[in-house]
């Protein structure tokens, strides 16, 4: 699995968590994937779909890499009467596990450095009686200076 690939489940992890017990005013019923699929194939609600975007590179002294990405995390939920006011706990939920975790193991110590809420969008109920919602999550993590030659076990 790409480093990629493991924060976005790592953070998914963490996601599952949210189970309307204790603080959290919503329950996604573990209902969480890491590949976006057809709109039509979603048959339990809600879903919440995270995946890795956009990555770039920030190049520091000495050779220093920093890797940063974009999260994606997309929420479908239908209801009937109200999809925004419904959707909004599940957004709020997220955004407190991705405020609260911050440093995130995703492989056998490797870390994430920071992680924070770049934004929430919702579809505003136009598609109702679905209702989507997406949050994008920036990920900051070191990337070892280290060249892996396939076969070779000490490299991540």
């Amino acid at each position: 699995m790409s480093r990629r690939s493991a924060i976005a489940h790592a953070i998914g992890e963490q996601i599952r968590k949210i189970d309307g017990t204790g603080d959290w005013t919503s329950n996604i019923f573990t209902n969480v994937i890491f590949k976006q699929p057809f709109l039509a194939n979603i048959n339990d609600f809600p879903t919440v779909v995270v995946v890795p975007g956009e990555e770039v590179r920030q190049i520091e002294a000495a050779g220093f890499k920093w890797g940063i990405l974009n999260i994606i995390i997309r929420v479908f939920i239908t209801d009937e009467d109200d999809t925004i006011a419904n959707l909004e706990p599940i957004l709020y939920d997220i955004e407190r596990v991705i405020d609260s975790v911050g440093v995130i193991e995703y492989s056998p110590g490797l870390i994430t450095q920071d992680m924070r809420v770049l934004s929430i969008i919702t579809d505003e109920g136009i598609l109702s009686p679905l209702g989507i919602g997406e949050i994008s999550v920036q990920v900051r993590y070191d990337i070892p200076n280290t060249l892996c030659i396939k076969g070779d076990n000490t490299c991540q």
